[in-house]
């Protein structure tokens, strides 16, 4: 099914395309075509940067690391373009989740690389609609806690749920499964917080924004106090992103954060101690249920006996 509706992503795109006016409509059909085909053409990578606990980016010491997207540099196919640009103009065309159910089974790959490791993987809110393939993935989840108990799934903020009721349900699913979820980019917008009362989620993810006014006294440092506070009354943990200074890792740790995210901390990088030495790119096609299963049994065959492994597919 993946494979089918990827194959004629650039025939949909241009059929839209077709007898439109709209400058901005136009542009984000072309980003979102050249993002979608540097996907195919396996052109994108993971990026890792940690949260960290204590201001330090000892593997110890992190809460998780993030999985961020990457274009290969030069060997990216379709020119200069950005990322994030790209990602919300797929969101604005109801595109993203092509991306997104890319980048949660390369994820769920690279924990199964790894014994040790939690990774957190952006999802837009526009991707929280009950399809097949979030059928499938939690059907693997419901057998891999191994898994589930070291992913962070981030919804990003940038857009709105399609169906409110539908999309907290697939939440509390995961979270039920033993995924943690993160509010990603909550700002200090009167009623930010507000979602917390209906995603009650484990993590909140302030702004830089938040963070950058309040070192600069713009914001009274209590009012990040009593933001921060508010989170953990709703049983979430903070995390400060936009550390990028000692003064802002203070006022973070002083507020109460349970993390921190930046580039004091440790900037992007394509390797990540723990998992193979090579850059992890974001395979194009969904990964079935069973060739993660496969694919785990390939690389562990010198580890356990064959007798202890069950490989079994689901139509």
């Amino acid at each position: 099914m993946w494979n089918n509706s990827e194959k004629n992503v650039g025939d949909i795109l241009q059929q839209t395309m077709t007898g439109v006016s709209g400058q901005g409509f136009r542009e984000d059909v072309l980003l979102a075509n050249r993002l979608l085909a540097d996907l195919r053409l396996n052109k994108l990578a993971v990026a890792f940067q940690p949260v960290a606990t204590d201001g330090s980016a000892d593997a110890g010491s992190s809460m998780y690391h993030e999985c961020l997207l990457r274009r290969l540099g030069p060997e990216a196919a379709h020119g200069d373009y950005s990322v994030p640009d790209a990602i919300q103009a797929l969101e604005r065309l109801d595109l993203v989740d092509r991306l997104d159910r890319s980048m949660l089974w390369t994820t769920l790959g690279a924990l199964a690389d790894s014994e040790t490791l939690s990774l957190g993987c952006n999802v837009s809110a526009r991707s929280f609609v009950i399809t097949g393939w979030w059928s499938e993935l939690m059907a693997h989840l419901e057998d891999r806690p191994d898994l589930t108990q070291r992913l962070v799934i981030e919804i990003t903020e940038t857009s709105t749920f399609p169906k409110e009721e539908s999309a907290l349900a697939l939440i509390q699913h995961l979270q039920l499964l033993g995924v943690r979820i993160a509010l990603d980019d909550i700002g200090k917008e009167p009623g930010s917080l507000a979602i917390l009362d209906k995603v009650h989620a484990d993590i909140v993810k302030f702004d830089k924004s938040v963070l950058e006014e309040s070192a600069d006294g713009e914001l009274p440092l209590q009012l990040l106090r009593d933001m921060a506070s508010a989170c953990k009354d709703r049983g979430a943990s903070v995390v400060m992103e936009g550390i990028d200074t000692a003064a802002k890792l203070e006022a973070a740790l002083g507020a109460g954060a349970a993390g921190v995210q930046g580039y004091l901390i440790a900037r992007p990088s394509l390797h990540l101690q723990g998992l193979s030495d090579h850059v992890l790119r974001v395979k194009s096609n969904m990964r079935t249920k069973a060739s993660l299963i496969q694919d785990t049994y390939a690389k562990n065959a010198g580890k356990h006996a064959a007798s202890d492994w069950k490989v079994r597919l689901y139509a």
